[in-house]
């Protein structure tokens, strides 16, 4: 596709699914100035072996355009991706390192990556987001350990440690269904335990709406372990009534400590930034969630008034 010169601008008179989803997801990414490859934008669209045409009459229409394998809408002018070397290799480096290490704590059952290294983006800000799966009603139990050794042997720092969304196997389908949490979903990445990754995925296939799932997980980054006798030994101690009620006692003392911290915080506002029970706990203090999907209804808004296209 050649954007450089001059050429007529095609009216689309026939919008398909295909090219909506397509802009969808490019104004979704726009929010982080982020351009797409065709790998990615693959997810968007059912039939992956048409993209290449889809993305041609996009072009044609002067909707969308690119800067060799990128991406983006018409008019922008990214610099992320295309001109700036993302450190997203040192970055995953050290993420192996601490999802082994993850792993071997009570109860933990697998380690993904989210966040902006999901989508193989780093730089001097980036922080190394963790998914983690725990063992039914032990998740507090394993949360509260992990968030001891950062605050004390890694003296609190989040920059390769940053855990903020735990669920258990009983709960893998998540009940915040939208954009952001299907994204996040899309393009979760393994470290450890992939066939729960793939189960997962499985159990959240309504994410279909906004992104084609592939039957394959990438395991580019995956690492194998076995448990350790710490591990071991400790699961089989808080097996029972011990671990029941210290996981209870857990949950009750972060929650009210997050109240505490939090007071101005509104009981629907604080619901959604610390979504908690005994299978879920999500830390998203500054509500990311809402400001990415504000942002996006935004962009929509503005899109639909400007091409006259009705992207629902």
């Amino acid at each position: 596709m050649n954007t450089g010169g001059v050429k007529e601008t095609i009216i689309l008179t026939d919008i398909r699914i295909a090219h909506k989803s397509i802009l969808r997801m490019l104004l979704y990414f726009d929010i982080f100035q982020y351009p797409l490859n065709k790998t990615e934008l693959s997810l968007a669209v059912g039939e992956p072996d048409k993209l290449d045409e889809y993305l041609e009459e996009l072009a044609a229409a002067n909707l969308i355009e690119n800067n060799n394998e990128w991406y983006f809408l018409k008019g922008r002018r990214y610099t992320k991706r295309i001109t700036e070397k993302s450190m997203s290799s040192h970055f995953y480096q050290k993420a192996k390192k601490y999802a082994a290490l993850i792993y071997q704590f009570p109860f933990v059952r697998g380690v993904y990556i989210s966040g902006s290294l999901s989508k193989d983006w780093a730089d001097e800000t980036t922080d190394v987001d963790y998914f983690i799966i725990t063992s039914p009603q032990r998740l507090w139990i394993c949360r509260t350990l992990l968030i001891l050794f950062k605050k004390t042997v890694l003296l609190n720092s989040r920059k390769y440690f940053c855990l903020n969304y735990f669920i258990d196997t009983s709960s893998l389908e998540i009940e915040e269904k939208n954009i952001f949490t299907a994204t996040e979903i899309s393009f979760l990445k393994p470290m450890v335990n992939d066939e729960l990754l793939s189960e997962f995925i499985q159990k959240n296939n309504w994410t279909n709406k906004y992104y084609e799932q592939s039957s394959n997980v990438d395991t580019t980054y995956l690492i194998t372990r076995k448990p350790n006798l710490f591990k071991k030994i400790s699961e089989s101690l808080l097996k029972g009534k011990l671990g029941e009620s210290l996981d209870i006692w857990s949950m009750k003392k972060t929650l009210k400590y997050w109240r505490n911290k939090f007071p101005e915080m509104k009981n629907k506002e604080f619901n959604i930034n610390f979504k908690s029970s005994r299978s879920i706990s999500k830390h998203h203090p500054s509500g990311f969630q809402k400001k990415v999907i504000d942002a996006l209804q935004l962009r929509v808004k503005e899109f639909e008034t400007s091409t006259r296209i009705s992207l629902q």
